[in-house]
């Protein structure tokens, strides 16, 4: 499938204190079993105060390609605010129960290496910054002029606003649409669940044991035989 992006980048006067409403265009591929079902997503940044909150919404229902194909992260995903001054990240997490709460994280563990390339993004001069987090290869080029430190979903701590972002298989690609003052003042979660390495460890051992439950097969008095399952779930972060 092929995407072609159209838009243009809207300049404003940007001061430090100044509350953004920023807008991406986002091509994501939500299949989680190693596959590809890309759809354009529609990313709403919000920044000022020294806070954030982004989320991402799919502009197009997902296609199930078959009984077993699951949307694992529901058509709104993604969901992300930050705390700057107190150094934390929240983001909105869930089951496969359809349960859904708020997790703490790291502000912008990525590191980055800024790089030397430079190239004019609509009427943005940017330039190219290169990371790993969490298991996937991303470039970005970014914005001086605007001093704005968070990003789409959460990537951030750039010196400049992120205008285009992607990983290394396209399974992620994010263009910035427009960007305009706004009142709005981001909103900090009341109530967090777990801290990062707690849901991820949640997460892997339920995975395991889903892959376990699929491959494991009783026939006869054979108890022990066993096929390999075919649940492949492919997690957005990992540890590297």
């Amino acid at each position: 499938m092929k995407f072609f992006w159209v838009g243009l980048v809207f300049c404003v006067p940007v001061m430090a204190q100044q509350s953004l409403d920023i807008r991406y265009l986002i091509r994501f591929n939500d299949d989680f079993a190693g596959g590809r079902n890309d759809r354009l997503h529609s990313g709403l940044l919000i920044t000022g105060e020294g806070k954030s909150s982004f989320m991402m919404v799919a502009r197009t229902s997902f296609n199930q390609k078959n009984e077993s194909d699951v949307n694992l992260t529901g058509d709104t995903s993604f969901v992300v605010r930050t705390d700057q001054q107190a150094g934390v990240l929240y983001a909105w997490e869930g089951d496969l129960s359809g349960e859904r709460y708020w997790i703490s994280d790291s502000l912008w563990p990525m590191e980055w290496t800024i790089r030397e390339e430079k190239k004019q993004i609509g009427e943005l001069l940017c330039q190219l910054a290169s990371c790993r987090f969490r298991g996937r290869n991303y470039e970005a080029w970014f914005a001086p002029e605007i001093p704005v430190s968070a990003g789409p979903w959460k990537m951030g701590g750039l010196p400049g606003l992120i205008v285009e972002m992607e990983d290394d298989q396209q399974h992620m690609v994010v263009r910035l649409e427009t960007i305009t003052a706004t009142d709005q003042v981001p909103l900090l979660p009341q109530k967090v669940r777990y801290n990062w390495p707690a849901f991820a460890s949640r997460r892997n051992t339920f995975y395991k044991r889903l892959k376990d439950a699929a491959r494991a097969v009783s026939t006869g008095n054979c108890i022990s035989c066993q096929q390999e399952s075919q649940i492949d779930i492919v997690s957005w972060e990992a540890y590297d």
